[in-house]
């Protein structure tokens, strides 16, 4: 019988610092992220895409649904220049909510920014549930929800040429093409895109043992994941991981940090850190708040 590893000490950890991020660090990050979120949540994501095709096969319009439980989450909604003010969007929404509806969800739930038509949404019947000021570069994300959700959706009404695709999974090209449209877009409103930065920590062997990502974005570093492997808590890593994410984002000109957990997310860890709430939404995800909270860069704790 082979006897429990002993958790290492912080003296035997070296930070590792990547900006641009280590792609193989993300990977670790986000796969112990979402398996914890799984656990929490009590099931799992179905991905779901929905494109309009002109008769080339290229893609003019896409939705990109993830679905877990009764809650439909619309991650990403983009309808090409020369397309929009066709219905294109209508379409993918309104088919989409009929897709979740079918799966069994009952909501729907959609954030945007403050420059990519906010107003669409509640022409659809979503209500607002909150709105996050200044989420980067002076501009407002604004979030919505929808119930209940219709099973079926109006036959789709598109201009001659083109066809309505749904795959669940979606492939990931034809997701990457409806990201890059969303950049472009992003490109006319913000001055640069943005980059994303790993801070890891591994042992003496090399073997990773906590660590955060985040984004950089226009002078704000949003925090997206934070781990640390359960034999190496209460020994004060997250904080060391995410003191040094902060410099490293400072040093990139961020002067505001910025982190969004979930209730089952430990939101107090990021408060004792400096970090203050600048929003809170109640059942935000299958019955579960989630949390906003700020802090100034190049201040102490």
């Amino acid at each position: 019988m082979n006897a429990a590893p002993h958790p290492a000490s912080l003296a035997d950890l070296a930070l590792e610092i990547r900006h641009p991020a280590d792609m193989s660090a993300l990977r670790w990050l986000h796969d112990r992220v979402s398996a914890a979120e799984r656990s929490a949540l009590g099931v799992g994501r179905e991905d779901a895409g929905l494109f309009i095709k002109d008769e080339a096969g290229h893609i003019v319009a896409g939705l990109v649904c993830w679905l877990r439980g009764q809650d439909a989450y619309l991650h990403m909604l983009w309808v090409d220049a020369p397309w929009r003010r066709h219905g294109l969007a209508a379409t993918l929404m309104r088919t989409g909510e009929a897709l979740a509806a079918k799966r069994g969800c009952s909501r729907a739930l959609v954030n945007t920014m403050q420059f990519q038509a906010p107003d669409f949404y509640p022409r659809l019947g979503y209500v607002p549930m909150g709105v996050m000021v200044d989420f980067t570069g002076g501009h407002d994300r604004l979030y919505f929800r929808k119930t209940p959700l219709a099973e079926k959706a109006p036959a789709p009404d598109l201009p001659p040429g083109l066809r309505l695709e749904v795959s669940a999974p979606p492939a990931h090209e034809d997701v990457r093409l409806v990201e890059e449209g969303l950049d472009a877009h992003w490109l006319l409103h913000i001055d640069r895109l943005y980059t994303e930065l790993t801070v890891m920590a591994r042992d003496s062997a090399g073997d990773p043992l906590g660590g955060v990502m985040g984004v950089v974005d226009n002078g704000y570093f949003t925090v997206v994941d934070c781990w640390v492997e359960p034999a190496q808590r209460r020994q004060g890593l997250g904080r060391r991981l995410l003191a040094a994410a902060e410099a490293t984002a400072a040093e990139a000109g961020c002067r505001w940090a910025t982190a969004c957990p979930m209730a089952f997310q430990h939101p107090g860890f990021f408060q004792a850190q400096g970090y203050m709430p600048a929003l809170h939404i109640e059942d935000y995800l299958l019955g579960h708040g989630r949390y906003w909270l700020r802090r100034p860069l190049g201040t102490t704790p």
